[in-house]
């Protein structure tokens, strides 16, 4: 376990073991046109886990999308994506900061997980811009975020827009 407050990650010591696409669907009324579909309000839920003895960590991405018009109405549209990463790190006993033996919690330091949440969320925005480029939604583009607010939920209702292309 580390004693430091925050080691530097060592991007030659994470591993990308799985990516896979869990969800994919795109849902939309027979009466929307592309046109009407200005942005999307867009929700995440981000479930995590860790698997001490093999070094791994595993991370869930869900992203909920509703169409929104130019004044903000919600549209009868919506698309829904969940992403599943599991990385391995070579250097993981270095990032832990804390174990609960009683309750298996296992706490890690800052850097680490900002770093691998910041691979999950950038790599499930190109997803889900080629997934849904040519569809009613014609490409989403999910914004620029700080992956660590993902973690902490305080994304969930303060982000109103993701881009249509």
């Amino acid at each position: 376990m580390s004693k430091q407050k925050d080691i530097q990650v060592k991007p030659e010591m994470i591993h990308l073991q799985s990516v896979k696409l869990i969800r994919g669907s795109i849902e939309s009324g027979e009466d929307i046109q592309n046109e009407q579909i200005d942005s999307f309000s867009t929700d995440f839920e981000v479930q995590h886990g860790i698997d001490m003895n093999n070094h791994l960590i595993r991370f869930i991405l869900g992203v909920k999308f509703i169409g929104l018009t130019k004044g903000g109405a919600l549209l009868n549209v919506s698309a829904e994506y969940n992403t599943e990463f599991i990385f391995r790190l070579d250097n993981f006993l270095d990032y832990m900061v804390n174990k609960n033996e009683e309750t298996k919690v296992v706490t890690l330091q800052p850097s680490i997980v900002a770093t691998l949440m910041g691979i999950v969320y950038s790599t499930t925005r190109g997803i889900i811009l080629t997934r849904t480029q040519g569809t009613i939604v014609d490409g989403i583009i999910l914004p620029v975020v700080d992956p660590l607010k993902l973690l902490t939920g305080e994304l969930n209702g303060n982000l109103k827009e993701s881009q249509k292309r």
